[in-house]
């Protein structure tokens, strides 16, 4: 006896699309990817970051400054920049960070400015050097946007306006956050690629994010320039609330990330990779009972020593020395001291900053 079965028939393309599970449209992009680095781009993977201590864990220069008016570097890249402004800040390297992060830069106003001109200006600057923003292909066809992703903590609320400046090409651009309550923030700015005018491969400032926190009125009229263009003051601030106006204000900075085409979560570094990227721009070597240096010599009063640096600093550095301390144990005919040893201890800063 034989037995036969049929089955019904049924088309083989339908069954296989049911078996398909929702990807969305960035899961279809890996999909088609046809090279690990085309995952990699899509994903943002690896070192994606071009801000130098975005987490605030490095402050070489202290921790504490008060009656801050005028311009220079406070936490280790950031750059406080008033400008014919009668308010005095007071800045911190902060412990109060928002989750996942243990530092911030915090500003407190402690002397108010209520009456703002209208060349008025005060900014938090933190400057990158061309050899960092290639990956942008600023001035190309295929230029990518600024994707820029920060958190803030601030009781002054309203709009608060962050531009990016072109530093090689004269050019600008700017968007705006909100702040709305008391707490910590994320906030996210997608700035638009731009085809005309790319960054020099140098070791210059090449582009400058600039977070400001007071803007008169003649970077405040029409509407805000959220398209690059040559760079002009109307429309780089429009909006900007006056942080300076009252002496309970303050202002807190951290997590801030700039990276290709979109915002992902903040790469985290560790400490020694921070500090390592620091000591390119500001060096400072602790006066201290270990801080003798090698390779040490003199002859007629003079001594000279041989430093090593962590590494190598952006350019030719401007150094000070102080707190410093010579022995030496003279010998050779005479008491001129042909050869010997020379221990020194000193406190020394050199900086290389942009």
């Amino acid at each position: 006896m034989t037995l036969r079965a049929t089955k019904p028939v049924f088309n083989i393309r339908e069954k296989l699309s049911e078996l398909d599970k929702p990807t969305g449209l960035k899961g279809n992009e890996i999909l088609r990817s046809e090279t690990t680095q085309d995952v990699r781009n899509l994903i943002s993977s690896g070192r994606k970051n071009a801000v130098i201590n975005g987490s605030m864990l490095i402050s070489q220069r202290g921790n504490d400054w008060s009656n801050v008016n005028s311009a220079a570097y406070h936490l280790d890249r950031w750059y406080y920049y008033p400008q014919n402004s009668s308010a005095q800040v007071r800045i911190r390297h902060s412990g109060d960070g928002p989750n996942n992060f243990h530092q911030s830069y915090r500003v407190n106003c402690t002397t108010a400015d209520t009456s703002i001109a209208s060349n008025e200006e005060v900014k938090v600057y933190h400057k990158i050097e061309g050899f960092n923003l290639q990956q942008f292909e600023k001035g190309t066809s295929t230029a990518k946007k600024f994707a820029l992703s920060f958190y803030i903590k601030c009781n002054k609320h309203g709009t608060y306006i962050v531009e990016l400046y072109d530093r090689d090409n004269g050019r600008d651009c700017s968007g705006s956050y909100t702040v709305y309550n008391n707490n910590w923030n994320r906030h996210t700015i997608e700035f638009p690629a731009d085809i005309t005018g790319g960054f020099d491969f140098d070791h210059a400032s090449s582009l400058e994010i600039q977070f400001w926190l007071v803007a008169g009125s003649s970077v405040q009229g029409g509407s805000l320039n959220t398209t690059w263009r040559a760079s002009a003051d109307g429309g780089s601030a429009t909006g900007q609330v006056n942080f300076t106006g009252s002496t309970n204000n303050e202002w807190m900075l951290s997590g801030v990330q700039l990276e290709p085409s979109v915002c992902t979560e903040f790469d985290h570094k560790s400490y020694a990779e921070e500090l390592a990227s620091c000591q390119r721009y500001y060096l400072k070597t602790p006066a201290n009972s270990a801080s003798y240096l090698p390779n040490a010599y003199g002859a007629n009063n003079h001594s000279r020593v041989h430093l090593m640096f962590p590494v190598t600093m952006r350019s030719a550095p401007q150094a000070t020395m102080s707190n410093y301390t010579l022995t030496a144990t003279t010998h050779g005919v005479n008491g001129y001291q042909s050869s010997g040893s020379v221990d020194t201890q000193y406190e020394g800063t050199f900086s290389a900053e942009l």
